[in-house]
């Protein structure tokens, strides 16, 4: 082979190679995860908390037709160990006047995503005990098909 022809397919190999090259690094950064904001850490314990009331409030009225209480409270705090368990992520306690208080550890919900995430597991609480004053504690069949619907029809896209 002369050397004008090898020099020739030396420069056509490389300009495919880079042309490959290049397509691959367009095809991963077009596919590379999003970072949501639900992943941001707070500026302020009120931030947070504004945060959490913003996401029960848009769950409400996206997944639930704003029919769940709109005056739940949402509390943000240490929850001590009790004789079901050694720690708690998240609770939902009823106060038997159509209300709740949902209560999420920071310390298991070291950023906006997770708290979210808990936030709308305590959702399917509050959901099921308006159903039939049940809030399937066990995490059985009801609780199950609650969580699986959120997640079938979008609800923890910008979480996972």
């Amino acid at each position: 082979m002369n050397r004008k022809r090898l020099i020739f397919l030396l420069v056509i190999f490389n300009f495919v190679a880079l042309g490959s090259l290049l397509s691959w690094l367009h095809y991963n950064q077009l596919h590379a995860p999003i970072q949501h904001h639900s992943h941001y850490q707070f500026a302020s314990d009120s931030e947070e908390l504004q945060f959490l009331n913003n996401w029960y409030k848009a769950t409400n009225d996206t997944y639930f037709d704003s029919k769940l209480p709109k005056d739940t409270q949402i509390q943000i705090h240490d929850i001590p160990p009790d004789v079901h368990a050694d720690f708690t992520i998240g609770q939902t306690t009823p106060l038997g006047n159509g209300q709740y208080i949902i209560e999420i550890d920071p310390r298991f919900n070291p950023s906006g995503g997770e708290e979210a995430l808990t936030l709308d597991h305590e959702i399917c609480h509050v959901f099921l005990l308006q159903q039939n004053k049940d809030g399937d504690n066990k995490h059985g069949v009801r609780f199950q098909n609650c969580m699986k619907r959120l997640a079938d029809e979008g609800a923890f896209s910008d979480l996972w």
